[in-house]
Order: structure tokens, then sequence, then C-alpha cells
């Protein structure tokens, strides 16, 4: 049986995970491969070295909604590292692209050729906000299975839009453009939940690697933990989703200690009932 890992992923948008695998092994030693559910063929992961010693990362971009299997192997003998494969859940809604909530945004390019045009740096990106004339430069991701993705932090609602280029000239479909509204104010029951977080004892990216992330629930003593993203503006992002209602805290901590404005709060609030009207 798989074990399953993370909360529910939303389709389209990349999904990033850590594992961790034995010490006697390297990350070259292994074998990745992810089975959506309605694919009959695995397909080719590639496999990178984690954020801490004894990990490895693997990121992909879920298509469909549902049940997806990701198995890591070693490469010698085909046996499956400890609690592979592994399930991840997949569901259709996204996570409201407001203020202050990271944004991760998946390309599909017909100009581009992957692995390639990124491995080369052919191929570079910017981020035009709403109330800037100028654009800066964003980081492109090349996801394990083979597809590209960007992530940024809003600062104001509007009109984003993003550019990709190659070999200096624009691709077919860029600029791209993504639509920012106001917060919605809370969250709510089982909607993924991202959000940006800041703090001027921070410096990134230099202090990326020395931080850490958890969340405490309201029903719970204990604190778990969050995956840190650090996004291609150079912001610091964190998602969840909410299994009930309550002040929820997210704490951030810079080598074990606590920053500034930290923790966090994060309200949220019931789960939306559908109502269905009966006529007579």
């Amino acid at each position: 049986q798989a074990q399953r890992v993370g909360d529910i992923y939303p389709v389209g948008h990349t999904c990033e995970l850590d594992f961790k695998i034995p010490e006697d092994v390297d990350v070259l030693d292994l074998v990745g491969t992810l089975k959506r559910p309605s694919g009959k063929v695995d397909e080719s992961l590639t496999l990178k070295p984690g954020p801490k010693p004894g990990t490895i990362s693997v990121s992909f971009v879920p298509r469909e909604v549902g049940e997806h299997f990701l198995s890591v192997k070693k490469r010698k003998d085909g046996s499956p590292i400890p609690g592979s494969p592994f399930s991840i859940l997949v569901e259709s809604e996204e996570p409201t692209e407001g203020v202050g909530c990271p944004i991760d945004y998946c390309f599909s390019l017909d100009d581009v050729v992957l692995p390639d045009d990124i491995l080369k740096e052919r191929v570079k990106g910017t981020l035009k906000r709403p109330s800037s004339d100028k654009e800066e430069p964003i980081d492109l991701k090349l996801n394990s299975d083979n597809t590209l993705s960007c992530s940024f932090v809003p600062r104001e609602t509007g009109l984003h839009y993003i550019y990709i280029r190659k070999y200096g000239r624009q691709v077919d479909g860029s600029p791209f453009v993504i639509k920012v509204t106001a917060p919605e104010g809370l969250s709510k029951v089982g909607k993924p939940y991202g959000m940006g977080l800041e703090s001027s004892d921070v410096n990134l990216p230099e202090d990326y690697p020395r931080l850490s992330a958890t969340l405490k629930r309201p029903s719970s003593p204990k604190e778990e933990e969050l995956k840190l993203v650090l996004n291609g503006d150079n912001t610091l992002g964190v998602a969840f989703t909410p299994r009930e209602e309550g002040e929820h805290l997210i704490h951030l901590r810079k080598d074990n200690k606590e920053v500034e404005d930290s923790p966090f709060s994060v309200i949220v609030g019931a789960k939306e009932e559908k109502v269905e009207e009966v006529h007579p």
C-alpha cells in the first residue's frame, strides 16, 4: 500500500516534495517515476539533492485530479526506498490568487525545448507588476517531470505580466497575464491556503538554508513542519490545507530562533457548504 504524503495539491500548480533516503545511498544511485491517475505508463522523473543532508527533492505539475503514485527505487537492484511508492492526492480547486499569496504558474511553451533551453540558459523570464514600468528578473524552474514553472508573491492587486524570452525574443504566448485580487480575509476549511512570509530579520536568498517553518493548528498541542518555498522573486512562501476552524499560527525560525513578526496568524472559517435548491 502506498504511503500518503503532503497535503492535497491543486491541479496546475507545482507539487514539490522532499523525501528521506538511506544514509548509504546517493541521489545518483536512485531513479524516480510518476504514475498519473489516467496514465498506463510510468513517467521518468529527475531526482535532485534535497535541502537537508540525506534527502532528495522531486517536483512535478499535476494535470488531472486523482491519486498520483511516485516511486523511488535503487538504480542497481530496483528495490524501493522506505515508504515508496508514495501517494499524492490532487484536487481540482486552486488557491485564490490574492495579494500576499504565493502564485505558482506553469507554462506550456511550444517554442522552448526542454530541458536543453533552460540548462543552456537560452530562456529568461521577467515579471512586470501593475504599478511598475520596469520588468524584474524571475527564476524559471525546470521541474522533475520536464515542465517549466515560476513563482512569485504579488504585493498589489491588478494585472501581472510574465515575459518569457528565448535569445532575447518573446516566445509564442508571452506575456502571460495573471489577475491578482484582494485577499478574501478568511481561509476556509479544506481549501488549500498559501501566503508569503516577510521579516526584517530575514535576508533572501542568503538566509534561505537557515530557515524553517512550522504550523500550529488550533486543537493540536504540537507544531508540524511546513515546507518553505523560495520564489523566483526572492520572496518566501508556505502553503497548507486547514482541517478545522480557528486561528492557525505559522512560526518562522532562523537557526531555530523565532524571527521578527513570527508567528504569523491565519484565521480559518467554516467549510463552504453546497446548498441544493429543492423545487416542489
